[in-house]
């Protein structure tokens, strides 16, 4: 008796300790962080619930006292400013990523070439993520800029929520082009790759990691850097945290 009745509140204590941890995460990461979370949930018995939007939109979202434990952002700047206004704390990047030009026709082109952008647009449009806020839309900008062919694209642009979205379009053919994460294009049947942007004309692609302040994350941040993780990462195409 005394057995089963050690037995059962061992089993109690384990479920009293047991929580939920609310990650916000970049949609980007949905293909890494979807096994990630199942990895944390069978290593750790907490549970984990994730809500996937635009990296902007969820900063927002914090800033304004919605009830998370992690932020997970697809560049640094966001997460600065969380972090300067007190709402995050312990920033760690845990990986980095690639862009790339997709659609849904199988064409290669210099991304150097203003004339080849404007030619495999046809008479359609660029889609992109937002430009003043989500940051695939900031880092293409800057790309496009320092590719010295924002001039003769810039009036051809359509902005999206975030990088998924802008595949979306790419992938149901709304618009010939896109530009999205290497991971969104290795994550899609519906696109091929058109073009790599050249890492060195955007700052890299940083996805940080925070405790959002006053949450739990229960070890969430660290696991994250753990084995398991990073090769959730990589398999599913970002690349490693330095």
């Amino acid at each position: 008796m005394r057995l089963i009745l050690a037995i059962s509140l061992m089993i109690w204590a384990g479920a009293a300790q047991a929580a939920q941890v609310t990650v916000f995460a970049a949609a980007s990461l949905k293909p890494a962080i979807d096994p990630i979370a199942e990895a944390f949930e069978a290593a750790t018995g907490h549970s984990v619930f994730v809500s996937y939007a635009a990296t902007s939109l969820l900063a927002r979202q914090i800033q304004q006292g919605a009830p998370a434990d992690v932020f997970l952002s697809a560049n640094t700047a966001w997460s600065d400013v969380l972090d300067g206004t007190g709402h995050v704390a312990d920033a760690q990047v845990f990986a980095r990523n690639r862009l790339v030009v997709v659609g849904a026709q199988a064409v290669a082109f210099d991304p150097y070439d203003a004339q080849a952008w404007t030619q495999q647009l046809g008479a359609g449009r660029l889609a992109l993520g937002f430009l003043d806020a989500v940051p695939v839309g900031i880092y293409a900008r800057e790309a496009l800029d320092n590719l010295r062919v924002w001039d003769d694209l810039a009036a051809r642009i359509v902005e999206a929520d975030n990088a998924r979205a802008a595949l979306v379009l790419a992938e149901r053919g709304e618009v010939p082009l896109a530009v999205v994460y290497a991971t969104d294009a290795q994550s899609s049947e519906k696109v091929h790759v058109a073009a790599q942007i050249p890492a060195d004309v955007h700052a890299q692609v940083a996805y940080v990691a925070a405790r959002v302040s006053g949450g739990q994350d229960h070890g969430f941040v660290q696991f994250l850097l753990s084995p398991a993780a990073q090769d959730a990462l990589l398999a599913a195409g970002f690349e490693a945290a330095p």
